[in-house]
């Protein structure tokens, strides 16, 4: 039995670090002079604590002050004249949630001069409509707040069940999870295929799927297929679509009309891509060498897999050295990274090793996505890695092992646009809440959403709308 590490963190080290202690100790070594030094403690800071930032919050000033006897001189009992007022400490205070009820008054007017004709014309305000009709409760903040606690912090709806009770509302999951359909399914999908139309139209995506439960599907699993704009990219946007398959022809249908670079990590249902814009991942790649360095059952070969891990995470490495403009970054790639990965696939390729073992498994892969990975090195705007489809993923992956599952492919298509949506703004660095509360607000006050109205709520054009406050980040 071989026991391994359940890590793959990687052991190289960033050669240029190495350089902070090549320093010409022999030229030095005869110039050391003795010094005594009082001792003293110095408290250890805190590595990696990041720096508190109050700014974006309100802030009240409260003065303790002397008052009465307290306010004289002890020596002449004289009163006292303030000087001066010292800043002390800050004290965060949260405020707990509070629940308020609008209600809705329609003014109706009557021309005074036309009061004897009959019938009596009368004239109405103009009010906007509920969200969902005979359901007060289900108002565009509560919707928002619903929305917002189960897809952005993963409470399930029948946890939300005690929230309202603790507030004196009844919320049974059966009509909450009614309201997601009726509002995100149904209400929402225009702006869900408009966000897909403008996914559409940007340069380079990634894609990924994860497996989900359906009862309503004959099926043992049904699944989430992810569609992400890379990092790059001038509209940050985030896909969900749920589907009862994962064949090809799912995949055909949810790319067709792109026209540009899709990265996957190597699902034989994404090879009908054209070649020449299917990029790989080499995250992928690298995870299968480091299986083989974990499990491969001679030292050689174990050896070997470490030693390619480490090739890989030095060229990530170089990657990733700040160049952020896109040309210089193609350049970079072109001149340095790409004779790097070229020669470490050379290697790959030479390698003979036992058909059966975890490094030919690896080996195999990486040679079936060399030209992917090549196709990475490209354009200054691609990644190396389909991490952030992965990333996308998760989101639905962590509030699945909380609400575990849909009833219906209605209540599924809901948590895919919700998830959507959210996850959309949080790329966009908007509050999930705030912005789901913006969407569903417009939608009560219009009766179908037009194109103008559409590119309004994307949320590139709110984010100079949106106040510190509803800021995410």
């Amino acid at each position: 039995m071989i026991f391994v590490k359940k890590t793959e963190k990687s052991e190289y080290i960033d050669p240029l670090q190495m350089n902070l202690f090549n320093d010409r100790f022999e030229e030095t070594q005869n110039e050391v002079k003795e010094v005594t030094v009082k001792e003293h403690k110095k408290k250890a800071s805190k590595s990696g604590k990041r720096k508190l930032d109050l700014s974006k919050y309100p802030h009240e000033e409260v003065h303790h002050s002397l008052e009465g006897i307290d306010c004289v001189c002890d020596e002449c009992h004289a009163k006292l004249q303030k000087i001066a007022s010292n800043f002390v400490r800050h004290e965060v205070v949260v405020i707990p949630e509070q629940i308020k009820v609008i209600d809705h008054y329609q003014d109706v007017y009557k021309c005074q001069h036309c009061k004897n004709n009959f019938p009596m014309k009368l004239k109405k305000a103009n009010m906007p409509r509920s969200l969902l009709a005979h359901s007060p409760l289900a108002s565009p903040s509560v919707i928002a707040h619903i929305a917002a606690m189960k897809f952005f912090y993963k409470l399930p709806l029948y946890r939300q069940e005690f929230w309202g009770r603790f507030h004196g509302i009844d919320l049974p999951r059966s009509q909450t999870s009614h309201w997601m359909i009726k509002v995100f399914a149904e209400q929402c999908e225009p702006l869900y295929e408009y966000l897909r139309k403008q996914l559409m139209e940007l340069r380079y995506i990634h894609i990924d799927e994860t497996p989900y439960n359906t009862i309503e599907s004959k099926k043992a699993k049904t699944y989430y297929w992810v569609l992400a704009s890379g990092k790059y990219e001038g509209k940050q946007i985030a896909i969900y679509h749920h589907h009862d398959g994962r064949d090809q022809a799912t995949a055909i249908k949810l790319l067709t009309g792109f026209k540009g670079a899709v990265q996957t990590d190597g699902y034989a249902a994404y090879n009908f891509i054209d070649s020449t814009k299917h990029l790989g991942c080499l995250a992928h790649v690298r995870r299968k060498f480091v299986t083989a360095s974990q499990v491969g059952l001679t030292k050689n070969s174990r050896s070997i897999s470490a030693k390619l891990v480490k090739r890989f995470d030095e060229i990530t490495f170089l990657d990733n050295q700040g160049v952020e403009l896109e040309e210089e970054r193609k350049q970079r790639r072109q001149e340095i990274i790409f004779p790097k990965m070229k020669a470490v696939f050379d290697e790959i390729s030479k390698l003979i090793i036992s058909p059966k073992s975890a490094l030919h498994r690896a080996q195999q892969y990486a040679l079936s996505q060399e030209n992917r990975i090549i196709n990475t090195l490209k354009e200054g705007y691609y990644e190396l890695t389909n991490n952030r489809a992965e990333r996308v993923v998760k989101e639905s992956v962590m509030g699945r092992k909380n609400w575990e599952f849909s009833t219906t492919f209605a209540g599924a298509k809901a948590n895919a646009i919700a998830l959507t949506l959210i996850m959309t703004a949080k790329l966009n660095r908007l509050n999930p809440e705030a912005y789901l509360y913006r969407i569903l607000k417009k939608l009560t006050e219009v009766d179908s959403l037009s194109k103008d109205a559409l590119e309004d709520l994307m949320p590139w054009n709110l984010k100079s709308d949106f106040s510190n406050q509803e800021l995410l980040y």
